[in-house]
Order: C-alpha cells, then sequence, then structure tokens
C-alpha cells in the first residue's frame, strides 16, 4: 500500500517545489504513518529497514517526515517527536529515514532550503501544512 502513496506523492511532485505544500487529507496521512510504522514493527534490523524504506519510497517517507516536522517541530527536536509518531520507533531508525529528503529533493527538483548544518533536512522556518495541493486518497 506504500507504493500507491509513492505513486501518488510523485505525481503531485511533478508540479511543487515544497513537500509541505501537497495537500492530503488527515485521515490518509494517518494511515502513511501508520504503514510506515508498521514496515518497522518486529523486524531485525529497524535501522536497515528505515534506510531501505527511504531508498525505496522516497516521496512517501519525505512527505511523512515533512508533515510531521511542520507539525511538531520544537526547538530542534523533531527527530524525537518522528519517532514517536511511528509508533514509538528508536530515535536512531527515525533518523534513517531522512535520506528520503534529500533523495527526493534531488528527483523531483524541489527548492533546496539550505538547512543549518546542526539542523540538517529540518528547516527552521515553520512549513505550511497541506496548503497547495490536494492529494486524493489512494486506492486500496
Amino acid at each position: 500500500m506504500i507504493a500507491q502513496y509513492e505513486i501518488e506523492i510523485s505525481e503531485a511532485l511533478e508540479d511543487a517545489q515544497f513537500l509541505g505544500r501537497i495537500e492530503m487529507p488527515e485521515k490518509e496521512f494517518e494511515t502513511l504513518l501508520s504503514i510506515i510504522a508498521s514496515q518497522l514493527d518486529g523486524v531485525m534490523y529497524p535501522k536497515a529497514r528505515a534506510g531501505r524504506l527511504a531508498q525505496d519510497y522516497p516521496a512517501a517517507v519525505a512527505y511523512a517526515l515533512v508533515q510531521v516536522a511542520a507539525e511538531e517541530y520544537a526547538e530542534a527536536e523533531v527527530w524525537p517527536r518522528i519517532a514517536e509518531r511511528l509508533g514509538g520507533q528508536e530515535v536512531e531508525v527515525a533518523r534513517e529515514l531522512r535520506f528520503s529528503i534529500e533523495k527526493c529533493r534531488q528527483r523531483y527538483s524541489l527548492a533546496d532550503c539550505e538547512p543549518a548544518k546542526k539542523l540538517a533536512y529540518v528547516t527552521p522556518a515553520p512549513v505550511p501544512r497541506r496548503s497547495s495541493r490536494f492529494l486524493h486518497p489512494p486506492n486500496s
């Protein structure tokens, strides 16, 4: 099912500059987070699995990360909050997903916010939540 999210978000990114400008209904966004969490839950090597998810589904994973960061960013403490939203994963596992953001940015020629080194993959400016393009819920 994550593959369908990848397709839908990839199509939306063709006309976007920022992941944070793509709209998705809250229920579908929560479903995407649940799918990512379930992919990490109970596996022997969750950090390796997270890296694989970032590689295989960069648009879906990056979208989820950016949306959680936009909602819950507080004084550079975004990774623990992302880990929590992914079902209580270890922070190191959540951080492994970060590579999806750069891969997605390069693949879709998204704008580069030139983040500060200590805040890599997180822009200090607030990102608008689902404000520009609407994604239709993926077909089940």
